[in-house]
């Protein structure tokens, strides 16, 4: 199923772009800005506050090399927000409409309480390269990150599957949400 979602995406994403830094569609160059205002909004101005099965992230944002030259960024929140990033023009913004997609947002969110403390707290938001997934898991105390290689989260073999998991699920759920 995995296989199967990854090609599909794959076929989504289109033609790749030129540089990852300068997107070469309107489109990616509006997903970058969406995934960096997501980074850097702090919670209290998202008036989010610690909670017992929340108390320390409320957002999760994984950045997924699908190749050399093409990013897919998911993100879920806490408020049961959700979309997808691409650096070319393919991205499907606000799932909060639809309740499985809200769902499955606040579970990501809460799986990734667990991973909290082990994070590192980082205030620059790169691109990982091809071989590794990162999370940025953003907190009311800010912003950590913690990374686990491509093959093995797709393996299901990594620590931290259960997050990657948890993302293809939302995936999943966003694309049936999407209008053909």
């Amino acid at each position: 199923m995995l296989s199967k979602l990854i090609r599909k995406i794959r076929s989504l994403v289109g033609p790749p772009t030129v540089d990852k830094e300068e997107p070469k569609h309107k489109n990616a160059s509006a997903m970058r800005e969406l995934r960096t205002k997501i980074l850097t909004t702090p919670s209290d101005k998202l008036k989010l506050l610690p909670s017992a099965e929340a108390p320390f992230v409320h957002t999760v944002l994984m950045d997924w090399p699908m190749d050399e030259e093409n990013m897919v960024t998911v993100y879920g929140s806490l408020t049961g927000d959700a979309s997808i990033y691409t650096n070319s023009a393919f991205g499907v913004i606000g799932g909060i409409g639809h309740a499985n997609v809200r769902s499955s947002a606040v579970e990501v969110v809460k799986a990734a309480q667990s991973f909290y403390e082990e994070a590192k707290p980082v205030v620059t938001y790169p691109y990982p390269i091809p071989a590794n997934t990162y999370f940025y898991l953003i907190g009311f105390q800010g912003v950590r990150r913690i990374q686990a290689d491509t093959a093995s989260l797709q393996e299901g073999t990594h620590r931290f599957a259960v997050l990657g998991n948890l993302f293809q699920k939302l995936i999943a759920k966003l694309r049936m949400a999407t209008p053909k």
